[in-house]
């Protein structure tokens, strides 16, 4: 059984405590996650992205154990590389990662019509199906957490609600992305699940095909329902969006 002190011993193992070589350049955040926020940073003279994740439901230490310890145990052309952590400028962890200048997957379809949407969906089917080989549930796929390499493969990234279906208890938090979410996410006593045992693999699978829908119509799914509540009523009895 996969416990925290495992994931901390795969961060103590796979990742690089690298305070002193990485520089905040960005003013502000340069973009925002459900659990955190991505500054703009400098690391061996290159530019990276580093994640500050902001404290919620799940404790802070916890959460960051959970992330860096999923993470850390990556090694994939299609998922985002850990290049290590931070842990001094605001008295929080801050998980350092390439910056990728070409944007998220659908930023890169919708700006090169030459881009092949059906090559980039290999590429994501490869890197969840990885995941899932080191039991890693990702917990959250949408387009906005694929990114694009500069060799132009996608990558998954952003493993704040990631989870070994192995270990410890999944987090109840509605943080998720509820157009994407599995039905059994939002409501796991409906089908027979504990909250544990809905976030597994099938979960994963839906959103990867809710990831597609997104990718190839450029419009997330339900989109023509409004709120999320109506979007909760409609996936929980089974509606599934409309074909493009």
């Amino acid at each position: 059984m996969v416990t925290l002190g495992d994931l901390a011993q795969a961060i103590d193992e796979r990742t690089r405590n690298i305070t002193d070589l990485v520089t905040i350049t960005s003013s502000h955040p340069v973009a925002h996650g459900g659990y955190g926020a991505i500054w703009r940073g400098e690391y061996q003279g290159k530019t990276v992205a580093v994640k500050i994740p902001r404290q919620g439901e799940v404790p802070l230490e916890k959460f960051v154990i959970r992330e860096l310890g999923s993470w850390a145990m990556t090694d994939h052309p299609n998922v985002l590389p850990l290049l290590g952590y931070c842990a001094e400028f605001d008295k929080s962890l801050r998980m350092v990662s390439p910056w990728m200048s070409n944007g998220t997957v659908l930023d890169f379809v919708q700006k090169h019509e030459d881009a092949d949407p059906m090559k980039l969906i290999e590429g994501m089917a490869r890197g969840l199906e990885y995941l899932h080989e080191l039991n890693i549930v990702h917990g959250d796929l949408r387009c906005s957490n694929i990114l694009i390499s500069d060799e132009k493969e996608p990558v998954i990234s952003d493993f704040g609600l990631s989870r070994h279906t192995l270990e410890m208890p999944a987090s109840s938090s509605s943080h998720g992305s509820h157009r994407w979410r599995a039905p059994e996410l939002h409501l796991p006593e409906k089908f027979g699940l504990t909250v544990e045992g809905a976030h597994a693999p099938p979960a994963d699978i839906w959103s990867f095909g809710m990831t597609i829908l997104e990718l190839l119509t450029g419009e997330p799914p339900y989109h023509e329902l409004e709120t999320n509540s109506i979007v909760f009523n409609a996936i929980t009895s089974g509606k599934i969006p409309k074909r493009p």
